[in-house]
């Protein structure tokens, strides 16, 4: 749950990235149109959202990635 916060702001400086919470789940849609992403992942799991949060930063969910294809 620690890193939900830092999860919070990286999402909030992508205009292509929308985050969800509903019932326990963390459901993050990445990208613009038909190939948008959707990726539901626990919120209480600090490895799992500390990965996701470096995806969006570096890895393969990095908006030059997701917009290159």
């Amino acid at each position: 749950m620690l890193q939900f916060g830092n999860l919070a702001m990286v999402c909030a400086n992508r205009p292509d990235v929308a985050l969800v919470i509903s019932s326990g789940m963390t459901i993050l849609y990445v990208g613009d149109g038909p190939g948008r992403k959707k990726i539901c992942i626990d919120w209480q799991n600090n490895d799992i959202v500390s990965s996701f949060i470096h995806e969006l930063n570096h890895g393969s969910l990095q908006k030059e990635v997701i917009q290159n294809g």
